[in-house]
């Protein structure tokens, strides 16, 4: 027999779903802390992370930097290799102190070769590429030093068609063992122009003639492949020599300089291959020809000598003819030279174009 005054007897089921609702109220609120630890560890990890997203294969990776140790405000080339350019990136941080970050754009030298600009600000560490999407990769980390410490000597950039294989001041090779500098790239070279602000640099290209083209075609002239596949170019590499004579004018001093090796113009190319006149010898409509090209980048003088072939008069001396020459490299192929010959007086063309 239920004894319990009957106002209390009410209140119970009232008292009950008090209880039910608290017991809801703290599983809601654990499911909701449960649910905020969760959220706030995938954060933790999304920040640490610099490369996000699916887009991420498309943001390219720096292979190197020219050089590897600058201050704020001076010049840095960077290398890469990937199908990506740079040059589709909106920018590149540098690390900067309490944790920020400072950024620069960059500037196309080639499509594997970009420079930049250090922005002030920034310290030693990795590098991050922001593709225009908010994409980010982190890249290789830079040294960021003291105006004392900055690097000394030559940015030497490839703009040149062959890869360089050494780079020479007299007999002493400038660049690291096992280094080359392939085309459309950059690397750097140690030197100190405060002592020597004048140097004379031997740079030497790989160059492999092309295979010759068919004899068939009596258009085309067969090239003799050079004896050893190196064409040396010497350089003069001068700056005004830095004034350090004092701590404040050593801060300021320009210590290095870029060097450019431009693209090898036809002439430079023929004479790898046939020597210092350049001498081929062509067969063509029953007659023994021999041409001299003589020039400078892409115009000289062609001086073809001929001689008939007789048969019963081999003594027959041979005819000498001078025209101009015009040479340019094929659109279409980088190994291959096409030849204009014409008329020294009314410089009229003589013939078809020639492929070399």
């Amino acid at each position: 027999m239920n004894t319990a005054p009957a106002a209390h007897r009410k209140s119970t089921p009232h008292l009950l779903s008090l209880m039910k609702t608290s017991f809801l109220v703290s599983r809601l609120s654990r499911r909701a802390m449960l649910t905020a630890a969760l959220l706030t560890a995938s954060l933790s990890v999304a920040n640490a992370i610099e490369v996000t997203g699916p887009g991420a294969r498309s943001v390219p990776t720096i292979t190197s930097y020219v050089p590897t140790n600058v201050v704020p405000g001076e010049t840095l080339l960077i290398n890469h290799t990937d199908d990506t350019p740079l040059g589709a990136m909106s920018r590149l941080e540098f690390r900067a102190a309490n944790n920020r970050r400072v950024s620069t754009t960059l500037t196309r030298v080639s499509s594997k070769l970009y420079r930049v600009t250090v922005p002030q600000g920034a310290i030693t560490g990795p590098t991050t590429l922001v593709s225009p999407s908010g994409v980010t990769r982190e890249q290789p980390a830079i040294s960021i030093v003291q105006p004392a410490l900055r690097a000394r000597g030559i940015s030497v950039v490839n703009m040149a068609q062959y890869q360089v294989n050494s780079v020479k001041k007299g007999a002493t090779e400038m660049l690291p063992a096992g280094t080359v500098i392939p085309q459309g790239e950059a690397r750097f070279l140690t030197h100190n122009f405060s002592t020597e602000p004048s140097i004379a640099l031997d740079v030497a290209y790989f160059f492999l003639p092309p295979t010759p083209p068919p004899s068939s075609n009596p258009l085309v002239i067969r090239l003799t492949p050079a004896p050893v596949p190196v064409l040396t170019e010497r350089l003069l590499c001068a700056m005004a020599r830095p004034d350090v004579s004092t701590p404040a004018k050593a801060l300021t001093a320009k210590l290095r300089r870029e060097l450019e090796l431009e693209a090898l113009s036809p002439f430079d190319l023929l004479g790898a291959s046939g020597g210092e006149a350049a001498l081929w010898r062509v067969f063509q409509a029953r007659r023994d020809r021999s041409v001299t090209l003589q020039g400078f980048g892409t115009t000289g003088t062609a001086t073809i000598s001929e001689t008939p072939f007789t048969g019963s008069n081999p003594g027959v001396l041979p005819v000498t003819r001078q025209f101009n020459v015009s040479l340019s490299m094929s659109s279409t192929n980088p190994d291959e030279i096409i030849m204009s010959l014409t008329t020294r007086d009314t410089n009229e063309r003589i013939g078809p174009r020639i492929s070399i």
